[in-house]
């Protein structure tokens, strides 16, 4: 679950929108007040929304905690499925962060009618961080409903956030930016949330892969594997690869146990590979290449999916429900690469063991996740439909 500390630096000036979204976040995962979270939820919309008519030019809800109120409605409508009201709610989020000019908090420029210049670091600190939540439900929202993303990566100049402990100790340090993140060289100052930050860029550049489609992808220009869509697979490769790779050893599992944005940092990373992958493998076999391209494609499928299944075994002592919900379909993608796998080789028991240990977690998770309901739905069908990528 998006933490609200994650962004948080006045307790004092908190409007009773975000006050209720906050509690119905925390209402979405206890057993005791699992039944006020709907009323909690109607009340943070309007009295958002209630914000919004009090003065005709809007500027009672241009502020940075009614875009953490939109963030975090957005959120959880996310996890209980409301995926055209998300949509809606995670665009005034992004709005408002855009209309803030929270997208170049580091970059100089004119003075914002809108908000004011941040008094100190905290507070630079938690308007980085409230545009980099907006970032990341941007991604997350379009790969699950598979509708168009809404912030360019071109035009953010903001620099990542601090570490969490930085950040509640008010002691300022640099981070750079999302582009100096992707390079290999600069891995030592990725902080937890910032590889989460990551990794959301980095499924946002699949998405665009998969469904844009440039002039230079022409399938029947004879290019073959120099063709646009290869180079841009090869060129997200290497920096996933890259980042996997260089991840410095506070971002590590086991180390890293006790931070849930680690653990899900090192599980996005692999659901990245099958996520690129899948499509190679697709893309692959409409256009006939060589059978050894497809297949160097299933073998990272399935080691993925096998390092998503070994993770899930090492953190299953934590509350999963906590953490992000986009953390259900990290192991929906990694379970339905097993599906796949059964269907040609049924007597592998390893597998079958691991896709069954996924299961699991899914039906856990799925008490207080409609999102994971309906994945364990989708899982079904492909385990009916026939034939399968890998």
């Amino acid at each position: 679950m998006i933490q609200r500390s994650h962004f948080l630096s006045n307790k004092d000036l908190v409007p009773k929108c975000l006050r209720y979204i906050l509690w119905t976040l925390a209402a979405s995962v206890t057993d005791k007040h699992e039944a006020q979270q709907d009323g909690f939820y109607q009340s943070a919309r309007r009295h958002a929304q209630l914000d919004e008519m009090k003065e005709s030019l809007g500027e009672s809800s241009s502020t940075l905690a009614h875009c953490q109120t939109w963030i975090l409605i957005a959120t959880y409508e996310v996890k209980q499925m409301y995926f055209p009201k998300a949509w809606l709610s995670a665009g005034r989020a992004i709005r408002l962060a855009q209309m803030m000019q929270l997208h170049k908090l580091d970059r100089v420029h004119e003075i914002d009618p809108i908000t004011s210049h941040p008094k100190n670091w905290i507070e630079l600190e938690e308007r980085r961080r409230t545009f980099w939540m907006a970032f990341c439900l941007d991604r997350y929202t379009s790969i699950l409903a598979g509708w168009p993303m809404t912030i360019d990566e071109h035009d953010v100049s903001t620099n990542l956030p601090s570490s969490q402990e930085a950040f509640e100790e008010s002691k300022p340090i640099h981070t750079g930016s999302l582009h100096q993140a992707m390079e290999p060289s600069q891995s030592e100052t990725l902080q937890p949330f910032g590889g989460v930050i990551l990794t959301a860029a980095l499924f946002g550049r699949i998405f665009h892969h998969l469904h844009r489609q440039n002039p230079d992808d022409d399938e029947d220009d004879g290019s073959g594997l120099n063709g646009g869509f290869w180079v841009r697979h090869r060129a997200i490769e290497a920096i996933s690869l890259n980042a996997a790779l260089c991840l410095p050893d506070h971002l590590r599992l086991p180390t890293g146990l006790r931070e849930p944005n680690v653990v899900f940092l090192n599980l996005s990373l692999h659901t990245l590979a099958i996520c690129l992958h899948q499509t190679a493998i697709f893309k692959a076999n409409k256009q006939q290449l060589p059978v050894h391209i497809s297949s160097e494609s299933k073998v990272r499928c399935v080691t993925a999916a096998v390092e998503i299944a070994a993770l899930m075994r090492m953190v299953s002592h934590m509350n999963l429900a906590t953490m992000n919900p986009f953390l259900s379909f990290c192991i929906y993608v990694a379970a339905r690469v097993f599906v796949q796998y059964r269907k040609t080789r049924p007597k592998d028991h390893q597998m079958e063991s691991s896709l069954q240990f996924l299961l699991l977690a899914m039906k856990a998770l799925g008490g207080k996740s409609p999102l994971t309901q309906s994945l364990l739905v989708q899982l079904d069908l492909d385990e009916k439909s026939s034939g399968g990528l890998v």
